[in-house]
């Protein structure tokens, strides 16, 4: 998937479909106060959002705006939002909801999908947002069926075998044909996969060990830049040490601290029972 979208054309109507399908599936639903519903769809939407948080990609504004916008049930096709009215975000507006769900939509879905490389675990955190896509509304799996139709990755698995060998090596439509047919791979093995649920697997199995490898990687940043400040030392100095320098070590300790004594490890254990309780029901059996 991240290979399809590094093609500006593939990732640019990416986003065009995928406002196409919140335009199309939009509903405005204004009430008084919010239906009692919503306690439990805030709570399922957020409970994705958190198993997300390792992409780095959202703020918690970013979240905040999501759940208040995109307010309904994320296992419908229909991006709903609940107005209670001026005190709404939209402002009690139909027009200005649409437009904010659309934001969202690509805030939450629509920036383009990174290349993972397994063997140095780089860029498998980037699941996330794909996971994000499955679990609200299925957008990424819709948006990829507009992208790449049965009809169209037919017809390329076709041409690419009456292309002989030669006419392959010479043929301008081979790349097209190519990423078409890879395309339509992808939304098999999407459509294979029903809700997305072997994907939230893979996450709940990757998350943890992401969030402990980011600490490592933060400290080993701290570090870098401390040692950097005392390179600009000079030899024999006997000038008392900065505030910035003084901050920059304190910080390094702490943070080397919390990984040799144990507390990034509980986290990391942490980490795991809050996403079984977050994921799906497929996780009951390793619930506590």
């Amino acid at each position: 998937m991240g290979h399809l979208h590094e093609s500006a054309g593939v990732s640019t109507q990416f986003k065009v479909n995928l406002d196409s399908i919140v335009e199309d599936c939009f509903e405005f639903e204004p009430f008084p106060e919010l239906p009692p519903d919503c306690i439990a769809y805030r709570t399922e939407s957020t409970n994705i959002l958190r198993n997300s948080r390792m992409c780095l990609d959202l703020s918690p504004a970013d979240e905040e705006l999501i759940l208040d916008i995109d307010n309904g049930t994320w296992d419908s096709e229909r991006w709903v939002h609940y107005c209670v009215g001026g005190g709404c975000r939209c402002g009690g507006d139909k027009e200005q909801a649409l437009k904010l769900m659309k934001r969202c939509a690509q805030l939450s879905i629509g920036k383009i999908e990174t290349t993972p490389l397994g063997c140095r675990w780089k860029g498998m955190d980037r699941l996330g947002r794909t996971y994000r896509g499955r679990r609200q509304h299925d957008a990424y799996l819709e948006a990829h069926l507009k992208l790449f139709p049965k009809s169209v990755t037919r017809r390329s698995v076709e041409a690419m075998e009456a292309l002989s060998a030669t006419d392959a090596a010479l043929s301008n439509d081979q790349l097209r044909h190519k990423q078409n047919i890879r395309g339509g791979l992808q939304v098999d093995f999407m459509e294979s996969d029903a809700g997305g649920r072997m994907l939230e697997r893979a996450l709940s199995l990757n998350i943890g060990v992401q969030h402990y490898l980011n600490k490592v990687f933060d400290v080993d940043n701290l570090v870098t830049k401390f040692m950097e400040l005392l390179q600009r030392v000079p030899n024999g100095s006997m000038t008392p040490a900065s505030a910035n320098h003084k901050a920059a070590k304190q910080k390094c300790i702490e943070a080397n601290l919390e990984l040799i004594s144990g507390d990034a490890g509980s986290t990391l254990l942490y980490d795991y029972s809050a996403m079984f309780d977050c994921a799906s029901e497929s996780w009951n059996a390793c619930r506590l």
